[in-house]
């Protein structure tokens, strides 16, 4: 899909050279990708503490129990 973008040609041509890509497109598509990895990191940073709070009242458990349990 072919898409015009006005981007920083300094910010493109840092991670091009950082990211040792040969074109902006690679760079580009690294940037994406590494960004969006990044924010499903972060909702797995949001997620996972409520699942331990919900299994903990859902098996009446204390958190210390879950903790000391092998």
């Amino acid at each position: 899909m072919a898409t015009n973008l006005q981007l920083d040609d300094r910010l493109i041509a840092e991670a091009a050279a950082l990211g040792k890509h040969r074109t902006k497109k690679d760079a580009v598509t690294q940037a994406l990708t590494d960004y969006i990895r990044h924010l499903r990191q972060e909702r797995i940073l949001v997620i996972a503490p409520l699942r331990n709070v919900m299994y903990l009242v859902a098996t009446g458990r204390r958190l210390n129990e879950l903790l000391q349990s092998p």
